[in-house]
């Protein structure tokens, strides 16, 4: 697979936004500041410019109808503690996971995709030993954040997880995203 470049990110980034969602400010990409932002209940994703440090993500927000700021996007990306289970894994690697979901595609009634947290890996079957952290997501979200997250010149992605339902966070260089699992199971 071929990364792309920011200008590509943009292009997903707008894609990503939710065009028919009820809140007014969510049907289009944010920008304060440089920053540039979208998101839509599912997901979240911003593009820092050059220049702004790792993870401040204080120009992340949208405005309501009276030009004041709400929705702080830098709130999704908040569940990344100390005690979140973080490691890096390779643009390879990520795009491995990527290409799992052609497996996944001769199903088109799947919509959702299981995740082991733990080796970053596609899985077919949702039951699994209880040290594996397994997520499911809504396969469409992912990988679109997948993608997103691979327009990094970054050649390694971050990862940050903090428990069961909580939104899995990835980072590459100026990209951050943010996935909501769905829930699996009972």
């Amino acid at each position: 697979m071929q990364y792309r470049n920011i200008e590509n990110a943009e292009n997903i980034l707008q894609k990503m936004v939710g065009t028919n969602n009820s809140i007014k400010c969510l049907n289009s990409v944010s920008e304060h500041n440089g920053v540039k932002c979208a998101c839509d209940g599912h997901r979240a994703a911003v593009i820092l410019p050059e220049g702004v440090p790792d993870w401040d993500l204080s120009d992340a927000y949208f405005l309501d109808d009276d030009n004041k700021p709400t929705l702080l996007i830098n709130r999704a990306f908040k569940e990344r503690t100390n005690d979140s289970i973080n490691f890096q894994i390779s643009k390879k690697k990520a795009e491995d996971l990527f290409n799992c979901f052609k497996d996944l595609k001769e199903d088109s009634n799947r919509e959702l995709v299981c995740v082991n947290i733990n080796t970053m890996t596609a899985i077919k079957e949702t039951m699994s030993d209880e040290r594996e952290r397994i997520m499911g997501f809504n396969k469409k979200y992912l990988k679109e954040a997948l993608d997103f997250i691979l327009c990094s010149d970054d050649e390694t992605i971050e990862i940050y997880y903090d428990g069961i339902y909580k939104g899995l966070i990835m980072k590459s260089a100026r990209l951050y995203v943010v996935v909501l699992p769905v829930r699996v199971g009972n």
